[in-house]
């Protein structure tokens, strides 16, 4: 028997029942994800061994870091107060394609 306050779940492998403070959680979870940006980011590393990123679409906005997990940790949080500090929306008008190593002979 039902309560007033629990759902059915419909995913497979997962309680018959949510409570619904609950599927709340989850819903709002989902409208977080789903609201996520995505960008496009260009690393490289320099003659000191950092890693440089620049986000595509963002001028301006880089950071560096000695190794990936932090330059990632630290591309999010450039990006976030890039957001914050615009007074109206970012639109990303470009479309990452790839990037190409080209060689020339050298003068």
């Amino acid at each position: 028997m039902e309560s007033k306050n629990t759902i059915k779940a419909h995913k497979a492998g997962t309680s018959p029942y949510l409570t619904k403070a609950v599927a709340d959680k989850l819903i709002y979870a989902h409208a977080i994800i789903s609201d996520m940006r995505e960008f496009n980011v260009l690393i490289e590393k320099g003659e000191d061994n950092y890693f440089i990123a620049e986000v595509i679409g963002l001028p301006g906005c880089r950071t560096q870091a000695k190794s990936l997990d932090e330059l990632m940790k630290r591309v999010k949080e450039a990006i976030s107060l890039y957001l914050k500090s615009e007074n109206h929306p970012v639109k990303i008008q470009d479309t990452f394609v790839g990037v190409q190593k080209v060689a020339v002979p050298s003068s």
